[in-house]
């Protein structure tokens, strides 16, 4: 086999890519639409936000259980107030991490995260592959570092 033979045999199998316009574009992804549940966007900020919230609430209702067994003058529980807001809110800062760590987790568990291209594949108004509805579920959240 010729060089010139191999060279017009590897020109044939190259691939040519047409532009499309926007219109072309459109046309083509008329139908194909994607819908994203909402409510499991909604359950992940409500996790994420109120979960920790509800562990800060108990921490400072045992804190108002001790003022109270303890009796502390009021004097004093003002003086300490500022303390206890910022310490309550590092506490729901370190307590969001966690929440998000084991949303994370479950979520790896469920379908583990894997880099690439995606099967686009769609059945009626859904991706058919779970692994992207898990990729979407995961970008949603909030990353801590």
């Amino acid at each position: 086999m010729s060089t010139d033979d191999l060279q017009h045999k590897q020109k044939k199998h190259r691939f040519h890519f047409h532009k499309k316009t926007s219109d072309e574009l459109a046309e083509e992804w008329a139908e194909k639409s994607v819908e994203l549940p909402r409510m499991p966007f909604f359950y992940i900020n409500i996790y994420q936000f109120c979960m920790p919230i509800f562990v800060i609430m108990a921490i400072d209702f045992l804190i108002y259980y001790l003022y109270e067994l303890f009796s502390v003058q009021i004097f004093w529980q003002i003086t300490i107030l500022p303390l206890i807001f910022i310490i309550d809110y590092f506490l729901y800062i370190w307590s969001m991490t966690k929440f998000c760590k084991i949303l994370h987790w479950y979520y790896n568990k469920k379908s583990p995260a894997k880099t690439g291209v995606f099967s686009r594949k769609f059945t009626k108004h859904n991706v058919a592959d779970r692994s992207v509805h898990f990729y979407h579920l995961r970008g949603f959240m909030y990353k801590w570092p």
